[in-house]
C-alpha cells in the first residue's frame, strides 16, 4: 500500500504530461480534417465544373458533326464555292448560327484559376496557356476570314478549326478529370486515415482517462489492497488445502500404481494365455481353410458328375419323348393307310358292281345286234331265194 500511495504522484504527472500530447495531437488533427473536408469541398466543386463543361464540349462536337453534314449536302447544291449568291450566303450564316455554344464557358464566365486548373497537362499537343488551364481560344483567324468574305471554303475552315479546338477542349477535359478523380481517390484515403487516427486518438483519451480516474482515488487503491489482501490470505488457506489433497492424492496414487501393476500383471497372463489361444484359433483356421478347399473340390467334382448325369437324362427323356412322337405318328399313319385301304376296297367294290353293270347291258345290247343281224340276213335269204 506504502509503495502505491509513493508511486501515485509520479504516474498522475506520466498521465498530464500524455494528456497535454494527446490535446496537441488532436488540435494537429483537427486542423488536418478541416483542411481534408476543405480540400473535399473543392474537389467536388471542381468536378462538378468539369462535369458540366465536358458535356459543354460533347453537345459541342456533335453540334459541329451536324453542321458538317449539313454542309456537305450543301456542297452538293453550289456551283462555285468561292462566289455565293444572297441566299447560299444567309444559309451558311444560319450554319454558323449553329455552331454554338462557339466558346467554352469558361471563357465566358469567370472562374477560379484553381476548379480547372490540373497542373499535368504541359503534355498536351494543343497549346496551353501558361497557367495550365486549357487550350487557348484567343485567335481563330478563319472567324475573321469568314466574317470579312462569307464564302464555302472560309465556313469550312472556321468549323474545321472550331472542331480542332472543341477536340482540344474535350481531350483536356478528360485529363483533368482523371487527375480531379485520382485527387479525390488519394483524399478519400487519407481522409479515412484521419478518421482511423481521430477514432485511435479517441479511444487513447479514453485509456488515459480511465487511468487518471484510477490513479486519483486513494480511498479506491486501500480498498483495492485491502481486497488484495484478503485474497492473499484467501489463496494461502486454498492453497495449504490444496496441499493437503494433494498429499491425499499422492497417498491414492500409489494405491492406485500398486492396483495398476497387480492389473498389469493380470494383464499380461492374459496376454499370454491369449497369445496362445491365437495360435491354437489360427492353427484351427488354416485346417478349417483346408477342410473348405477340400469340400469345396468335392462339391465341383459332384457337380460336374450331376451335370454330366443330368445331360444324360435330358438326352434320354427327349430321345424316348421323339421315339414316343414316332410311334404316335406311325399309328397316326397307319389308321390313315387302312381307313384309305377300306375307302380303296369300297370304291373297288363299286367300280365292280359298276363294270358288272355294263357288261349286262352289253350283252343285251350285243344280243340285240346279233338277232336284228340275224333277222337282217334272214331277210336277205328270202329274198333270193
Amino acid at each position: 500500500k506504502a509503495e502505491i500511495c509513493h508511486s501515485v504522484p509520479a504516474k498522475l504527472e506520466r498521465l498530464s504530461s500524455h494528456q497535454e500530447e494527446l490535446e496537441r495531437r488532436k488540435t494537429v488533427l483537427l486542423q488536418d480534417t478541416g483542411q481534408a473536408s476543405l480540400e473535399a469541398d473543392h474537389e467536388e466543386r471542381r468536378h462538378a465544373v468539369l462535369d458540366e463543361a465536358e458535356q459543354e464540349a460533347q453537345s459541342a462536337l456533335q453540334t459541329l458533326a451536324t453542321v458538317h453534314t449539313k454542309l456537305l449536302e450543301f456542297q452538293q447544291t453550289l456551283t462555285s464555292e468561292l462566289i455565293l449568291t444572297d441566299g447560299e450566303i444567309d444559309t451558311l450564316r444560319k450554319l454558323d448560327l449553329e455552331l454554338q455554344p462557339a466558346r467554352p464557358s469558361r471563357l465566358r464566365h469567370s472562374l477560379d484559376v484553381d476548379t480547372l486548373a490540373t497542373r499535368q497537362d504541359n503534355s498536351m499537343n494543343i497549346g496551353i496557356n501558361a497557367d495550365g488551364d486549357g487550350p487557348l481560344w484567343n485567335s481563330i483567324p478563319a472567324e475573321q476570314e469568314f466574317r470579312i468574305d462569307p464564302n464555302f471554303r472560309t465556313f469550312s475552315k472556321l468549323r474545321n478549326e472550331r472542331a480542332a479546338l472543341w477536340s482540344a477542349e474535350h481531350r483536356w477535359l478528360q485529363e483533368a478529370m482523371s487527375c480531379a478523380q485520382a485527387a479525390a481517390g488519394r483524399l478519400e484515403l487519407r481522409r479515412k486515415d484521419l478518421a482511423e487516427a481521430e477514432q485511435l486518438l479517441r479511444e487513447e483519451e479514453e485509456k488515459l482517462r480511465r487511468d487518471a480516474d484510477f490513479w486519483n482515488e486513494p480511498e479506491a487503491h486501500a480498498a483495492r489492497h485491502n481486497d488484495a489482501r484478503l485474497s492473499a490470505m484467501a489463496a494461502r488457506d486454498a492453497s495449504s488445502e490444496e496441499a493437503a489433497k494433494a498429499a491425499e492424492a499422492a497417498g491414492v496414487q500409489k494405491l492406485n500404481q500398486a492396483l495398476l501393476e497387480q492389473v498389469q500383471a493380470k494383464a499380461r497372463s492374459i496376454e499370454s494365455a491369449l497369445s496362445a489361444l491365437r495360435e491354437t484359433a489360427d492353427g484351427q483356421s488354416e485346417q478349417s481353410l483346408r477342410d473348405r478347399q477340400e469340400l469345396r473340390k468335392r462339391c465341383v467334382d459332384l457337380e460336374g458328375r450331376a451335370r454330366t448325369y443330368l445331360e444324360g437324362w435330358r438326352a434320354a427323356e427327349l430321345e424316348e419323348l421323339r421315339v414316343s412322337l414316332f410311334r404316335e405318328h406311325t399309328c397316326m399313319q397307319l389308321q390313315a393307310e387302312q381307313d384309305c385301304r377300306a375307302k380303296l376296297r369300297s370304291e373297288a367294290q363299286y367300280l365292280i358292281d359298276d363294270l358288272q353293270e355294263f357288261d349286262r347291258q352289253l350283252d343285251v345290247i350285243l344280243r340285240s345286234e346279233v338277232e336284228c343281224r340275224e333277222g337282217q340276213i334272214g331277210d336277205a335269204s328270202i329274198g333270193i331265194g
